[in-house]
């Protein structure tokens, strides 16, 4: 609720626009934000001044109106004529409308902070992928099905066809990463590393040096000794496997950094 309460405060409409598919539906939530912020009875003419301050400037007859239908849907209620009140029905269609907006923009904010501009961004975000693919490694160990397993083995496969014939391989290892995580049976971490995988193969594919394809032949080694590792159901070796494959991708990367610094010298 503090995201709404902000962008109310700011009178930061515009941003709330887009989560509405028309202004007469950006009118109707915002009559219910004001009757719910008020905790009190609202008339017309309180909810005109109201959304005066929010730069929303209506006839209180058009207010009337939004009034009726809210009392249509059964969100709103008049009590005799002394103003309107949310209904149950009506806190419960506000709170979920606020929880969308919410995680909307919450979800932007994400998606924003990980956009990958230079290598120390690149560096954080293969630092956070380590911490949630460990961890999913270590739900894999116990909620891996042979499915996942026979998934890993055929994402390997296609790895080394790609390589042999020389096509592009550049989401390949990514992949099979993904897949670990996946077999975690955890969703939010999923969510997570698809957005960060996503965003690293994008800068990947600017710097001929960074490419998987580069490192293409150790890493296949390295996640064919992972899935090893995960169907023997060994916990302490799939989590230093994982350790030590990003530490070196990790070295991979400061030392690009490094050798674009000094050409830059």
């Amino acid at each position: 609720m503090f995201i709404m309460e902000s962008l109310l405060q700011s009178c930061n409409i515009k941003k709330l626009e887009k989560f509405f598919p028309s202004r007469s539906d950006l009118l109707d939530y915002l009559i219910m934000e004001i009757i719910r912020r008020e905790d009190t009875l609202v008339g017309s003419l309180t909810l005109k001044i109201e959304l005066d301050k929010l730069d929303i400037h209506i006839a209180t007859a058009t207010i009337g109106r939004s009034l009726k239908m809210l009392d249509v849907k059964g969100w709103t209620k008049p009590v005799s004529n002394k103003g309107r009140m949310l209904t149950s029905q009506g806190r419960s269609a506000l709170s979920t409308i606020n929880n969308r907006i919410e995680k909307s923009i919450l979800s932007d904010e994400i998606v924003d902070s990980v956009e990958i501009n230079h290598f120390d961004d690149l560096i954080s975000v293969l630092q956070t992928r380590l911490i949630i693919e460990r961890e999913a490694a270590r739900l894999a160990v116990v909620n891996a099905t042979p499915e996942d397993f026979d998934q890993m083995q055929k994402a390997l496969e296609q790895h080394r066809m790609l390589l042999e014939k020389k096509m592009d391989d550049s989401h390949a290892g990514l992949d099979f990463h993904t897949l670990i995580v996946n077999a975690s049976k955890n969703r939010f971490m999923s969510a997570v590393e698809r957005l960060l995988t996503y965003e690293e193969h994008q800068i990947e594919s600017q710097f001929e040096s960074l490419s998987v394809r580069n490192h293409a032949i150790e890493y296949i080694e390295v996640h064919q000794q992972l899935l090893n590792a995960l169907k023997s159901r060994d916990i302490d070796a799939v989590c230093q496997l994982m350790e030590d494959h990003f530490a070196q991708i990790i070295k991979t990367v400061k030392q690009e950094r490094a050798d674009k610094s000094s050409a830059m010298e």
